[in-house]
């Protein structure tokens, strides 16, 4: 049953391309062919690499239209015949112009309004692979690996001429359809009861590893509520959260996260699991706060990397205070304690 499935699944990758061919277009161009072009495009000639006689008139292939349309515009340009030849007259190049652009373009109407303006393809191994998950309902499926690679035209996988079919893209598109279905159908035979559990930021090692956050860089630093826990931001050896013994402080601690656009992070939740594969609900607390750092010249020994000033002198800024805001920018007046006296929060 499932082999049978699968052969269904990997013919939504198949579809068929319909054939014409317009039946009077030898007929119209035979006598002009006579008259002014066999004598340099037969078999034993074939100048060019035209071989007139052996021209298809079938107009669904792309390749044959490009040939049809390359003797037209030769002919309406005055290239062939060649100006040494013998040339027809004004009247009869141009009835012969009219019923070969009349032909052609009367068959590529046809075809747009039967098959589209676009040639009629398969499924490239990336929509295939999304349309079984779609089928399916397996999001996360990875099916294009399995796959040989696309032809591509220009860069592009999603090209009718290069997406051929074969007997080894076949048995590809089989046995992925066979996965998908296995995968689909590998469910526990009951479903599990549904439990909710809660994860703080600051219980998860990862997250919590940058701590204490260099003195300079600050771009990690605990929360209690919107107040700085000084104790568990510069010490290495204090304990990161209050846990279960302290709900109440529990709830209110956070981990803050100073990053630009150009200086990723990432937040690493390592206690979260998924025992089953399944569909899972997330829900993430979270909020958006303003830290603002008073600086002040180092006095003494400086312990961080000198700036220029506009006089050109080397000054030794140093972050004496920090405090958080909520993520609406109040009005921040920087805080200048009397007589520069420096704050200290490093243990």
């Amino acid at each position: 049953m499932n082999r049978i499935i699968s052969h269904f699944l990997a013919f939504i990758a198949i579809l068929p391309v319909v054939s014409a061919s317009a039946e009077d277009l030898r007929a119209k161009a035979e006598v002009f062919f006579e008259q002014h072009c066999y004598d340099c495009h037969d078999p034993d000639m074939e100048k060019g690499g035209l071989d007139l006689f052996s021209l298809s008139d079938d107009l669904s292939d792309p390749e044959t239209t490009r040939l049809w349309v390359r003797i037209h515009d030769r002919v309406r340009d005055g290239e062939m015949p060649p100006p040494k030849k013998k040339q027809p007259a004004a009247a009869e190049r141009e009835a012969f112009l009219a019923e070969l652009s009349e032909i052609i373009t009367t068959e590529q109407d046809r075809f747009a309004r039967e098959s589209g303006r676009a040639m009629k393809r398969r499924l490239n191994r990336k929509e295939y692979e999304n349309t079984l998950r779609d089928l399916l309902d397996l999001p996360h499926i990875e099916l294009a690996q399995m796959l040989p690679r696309d032809g591509e035209v220009h860069g592009f996988a999603k090209v009718g001429e290069a997406l051929d079919v074969s007997h080894v893209q076949m048995e590809a598109y089989l046995d992925a359809a066979e996965f998908a279905l296995r995968s689909a159908l590998d469910f526990p035979a009951e479903k599990p009861d549904a439990v909710t559990k809660r994860y703080y930021a600051r219980e998860q090692q990862r997250l919590s590893a940058y701590a204490p956050t260099f003195l300079w860089d600050r771009y990690w630093l605990a929360l209690d509520d919107l107040t700085i826990n000084k104790e568990v931001s510069w010490n290495r050896k204090a304990a990161k959260t209050g846990g279960a013994d302290d709900p109440e402080r529990r709830e209110m601690e956070s981990v803050a996260i100073f990053r630009g656009a150009y200086q990723p992070f990432l937040y690493r939740f390592n206690q979260v699991s998924t025992p089953v594969e399944g569909r899972y609900r997330v829900r993430l607390k979270a909020r958006s706060v303003l830290r603002q750092t008073d600086l002040a010249e180092h006095d003494g020994k400086p312990r961080f990397r000198p700036t220029l000033d506009p006089t050109g002198e080397r000054v030794f800024p140093e972050p004496v205070a920090d405090r958080i805001y909520p993520g609406k920018r109040p009005e921040l007046h920087p805080i200048q304690p009397e007589g520069r006296k420096r704050l200290k929060f490093c243990p």
